[in-house]
């Protein structure tokens, strides 16, 4: 399979042409630095899956299925992605370089080069949903801070939230996976925060409590529109 690579024009949809986007030729310019818009998707090979950040819009995803592509490249919970089994066997390796493209083109951008480049139909369907809502309290903001891109994940074993330069989105999908109910970020922070704590799943009393204290962060209860994949071939 050849690798799949998202067209640049999709980049420059809303806005006139610069010298960076009648350089491209491929998806990139001459300066990988200045690119606007380079997705390169191509198969999986031996050994295990590697996540590696360089910022914002830019990244590589190594030895994942196409549902570790979607959680891990556009923070959607992997619980909110159905898929069919044999998807699950099937690994690949995403490039995105775009640190200045608009959120919403980003994510169509790297929706379409999955579903394309793996060869499926991914549906999408809102309903509104009991969920809790993260939001932040005051002195939530000293937590959050830089514009380096990291990840949040959650440890069953010892129960422990680990996360390194993560987003208050990041965060807010880890905690998805231990309460088991849709999670609403809505603290409109900017910045990724450092932490390590203890969390129980399911348990929303002490998960508040340790959000809390180590991030500024609380979860409240309400219905939310909550937007679930489908992966079809």
């Amino acid at each position: 399979m050849q690798p799949s690579r998202a067209p640049s024009s999709i980049a420059n949809e809303s806005k006139a042409p610069t010298k960076e986007a009648e350089a491209q030729t491929d998806g990139k310019t001459e300066d990988s630095d200045l690119a606007l818009l380079e997705i390169v998707l191509s198969k999986g090979g031996e050994g295990g899956s590697r996540n590696q950040f360089e910022g914002p819009g830019h990244f590589d995803l190594t030895n994942l299925t196409p549902v570790g592509l979607l959680h891990n490249a556009l923070d959607i919970p992997e619980s909110r992605i159905s898929s069919p089994p044999d998807l699950l066997t099937k690994r690949y390796n995403l490039h995105v370089n775009a640190p200045q493209l608009d959120q919403n083109l980003f994510n169509q951008a790297v929706e379409t080069a999955i579903a394309a480049g793996v060869g499926i139909h991914i549906k999408h369907h809102v309903a509104q949903t009991q969920s809790y809502v993260l939001t932040a309290k005051p002195e939530a903001k000293s937590h959050f801070s830089g514009s380096s891109s990291g990840f949040a994940v959650y440890q069953p074993k010892i129960q422990t939230l680990t996360c390194r330069s993560a987003s208050a989105t990041k965060i807010a999908a880890a905690l998805e996976q231990i309460l088991g109910i849709p999670i609403v970020n809505e603290t409109s922070l900017e910045g990724q925060a450092t932490s390590s704590f203890k969390l129980v799943p399911k348990d929303l009393a002490s998960t508040n409590e340790a959000l809390g204290k180590e991030l500024g962060l609380t979860l409240v209860l309400a219905e939310r529109p909550i937007d679930t994949l489908t992966l079809a071939r």
